[in-house]
């Protein structure tokens, strides 16, 4: 009879033995498991990161396009703004009332309000005549995965036919370049 109750007893629990046994498999598979939902996690966020600049970089390089193959030519100046490799100048068609109008595509400042962390920001700013003085008719920012950018035209600016954006990576390498062919003053309608 005693080995009967012995096996009974033995039968209805666990050992604390057995207990700390299961609690440290319990630790380890949950430490793997939190270990590869953070991995996951990451992982997730760096391919959202990663979709974020292409589209970003896509969104500039369509609305670039557009802008310069509605312009009817650059410039080397527009009032206060001149014509560099970090200012694009654009003579626009004008306003159905006949306002002259203009855009600036320039690289912000790092420290400029707008401009985003370890990004090359560009702004691009479309100005129209209003009595006699040029106002801003709207602004828009975009953040490029760049390190830096350089404007270039493919002759002087009265006479240019291509407009190019170039990138470049943080080690001043070429990382593409956005091209856009621009009107000539004779294709204005």
């Amino acid at each position: 009879m005693r080995t009967s109750k012995r096996s009974r007893r033995r039968a209805r629990g666990f050992s604390l033995l057995e207990c700390m046994a299961y609690v440290a498999l319990l630790a380890v598979v949950v430490n793997v498991a939190l270990t590869s939902f953070v991995s996951a996690v990451r992982l997730n966020q760096a391919a959202l990161a990663a979709v974020d600049r292409t589209h970003d970089a896509d969104a500039f390089a369509l609305a670039y396009r557009n802008l310069v193959r509605g312009a009817v030519g650059a410039l080397p100046s527009v009032a206060d703004y001149v014509a560099d490799e970090q200012t694009l100048l654009l003579a626009l068609p004008p306003t159905e009332e006949g306002a002259a109008r203009f855009a600036v595509i320039s690289v912000l400042p790092a420290d400029a309000k707008g401009a985003e962390s370890g990004k090359t920001s560009l702004r691009v700013l479309k100005l129209v005549t209003a009595d006699g003085a040029l106002a801003a008719a709207s602004v828009q920012t975009y953040h490029l995965p760049a390190a830096a950018v350089r404007f270039r035209l493919d002759a002087p600016p009265e006479q240019a036919k291509l407009a190019t954006i170039d990138l470049f990576d943080a080690e001043g390498a070429p990382a593409g370049a956005v091209v856009a062919a621009l009107r000539t003053r004779g294709d204005v309608l």
